[in-house]
């Protein structure tokens, strides 16, 4: 179906989600199957994709805290510093000099964020590039995902992630208000960035809207 100039991209989702509804019903009639079986599929790959993972990353750790050894080898093999002397911007980088990216400092430069301590979701109005797309994109200055990491260590499940928190946020925001818990107020201290909240210090109130 073709997309004309000017329509609002929610009607545009809308349309596209309606096609996907009819193919639906029409595939439930031939095959028939009812809504609960319909459910039933995608609820499948999502249980035979976190279980194993589950599964898998307890065994993980387990396994490394009975052999050491092989997670000291894991470990030799898993470079964490400079392959080879480096210079940068006239400062020598020895070789297996440990480096670590400056995530604050990347996230708050006042050169690409004006008041970048101050909340403005609206700065990134128009800017129509994924996650990927920003970690990837050869302009440093449209990186701005850069706790995601860094090439060869780009966080392989950025699709997933991005996508899984815009629709958790999205119905989150649609169904209700979150205000600050009264006694308990709030600040924007780096720390509460680099670490979970310890405890819930927000209320949360139904939009009505449902």
């Amino acid at each position: 179906m073709a997309n004309p100039a000017g329509t609002p991209r929610s009607k545009r989702i809308g349309i596209h989600v309606d096609i996907l509804k009819n193919l639906r019903k029409e595939k439930q009639r031939e095959d028939g199957f009812d809504d609960k079986v319909a459910l039933n599929i995608p609820a499948m790959p999502f249980g035979a994709g976190t279980d194993p993972t589950a599964a898998v990353l307890s065994h993980f750790f387990k396994k490394m805290a009975l052999y050491p050894e092989a997670q000291t080898k894991a470990q030799e093999g898993i470079p964490h510093a400079a392959t080879k002397d480096d210079d940068y911007t006239g400062k020598q980088i020895r070789k297996d000099t440990m480096i670590y990216p400056n995530l604050v400092a990347l996230s708050r430069d006042p050169e690409l964020y004006a008041q970048p301590n101050h909340f403005c979701p609206d700065r990134f109005k128009g800017d129509t590039l994924s996650a990927a797309e920003s970690a990837v994109h050869e302009d440093y200055k449209q990186q701005d995902h850069p706790h995601f990491g860094f090439g060869h260590r780009l966080c392989p499940g950025i699709h997933v992630v991005e996508s899984s928190l815009f629709m958790v946020i999205a119905r989150l925001l649609w169904a209700y208000h979150i205000k600050p818990r009264p006694g308990n107020p709030l600040d924007m201290k780096i720390s509460d960035v680099l670490s979970r909240l310890s405890e819930l210090t927000v209320v949360v109130r139904l939009t009505g809207l449902f």
